[in-house]
């Protein structure tokens, strides 16, 4: 099984690529009701559509109602709730794997790009504050930084 971060960045893309096909079902839905030919579907659509019919099985299979829920608003509002199904997928993956196997899978069959080695990310903290948003994995290794911060603290560019 992946890594927590790499399944992180393997989420992001199926969720990425679900999100393409669900936008371009908004797509075609408009031009059906405008009565204009719909587009064609790129391969990023075609992808998509693959990624979207197993994530909604998998999801129906090991996903409670509240998950299951998360599914549905993101395919209503996929911009809105893309975060939200980021988070729900590594918290089923997290907790089943066989899941967590499934998404792998399918990453690889759709040829997603493959997590890249030695992933570097930047997250901007100042002062006490608190980071907050959707995590979608977690770093058991060691994480070194450089922090800058006003001379008078104490704490500035010094490991917690």
């Amino acid at each position: 099984m992946l890594d927590p971060v790499s399944l992180g960045v393997v989420i992001t893309g199926l969720v990425g690529a679900y999100k393409a096909y669900a936008d371009y079902r908004a797509v075609v839905e408009k031009a059906r009701l405008a009565q204009h030919e719909p587009p064609a579907k790129t391969e990023a659509v075609i992808q998509g559509e693959q990624v979207a019919q197993v994530i909604t099985a998998e999801v129906a299979t090991h996903g409670a109602t509240k998950e299951q829920q998360t599914l549905q608003l993101f395919e209503g509002d996929p911009a809105t709730f893309e975060g939200a199904l980021q988070t729900v997928l590594a918290q089923l993956a997290a907790r089943s794997e066989p899941f967590a196997a499934r998404l792998q899978h399918l990453a690889d069959e759709v040829k997603l790009d493959p997590p890249a080695a030695g992933m570097h990310g930047e997250v901007n903290v100042t002062d006490h504050a608190t980071v907050h948003g959707p995590v979608v994995g977690v770093s058991t290794g060691d994480i070194t930084w450089t922090g800058q911060g006003n001379a008078d603290d104490p704490h500035a560019g010094k490991k917690a």
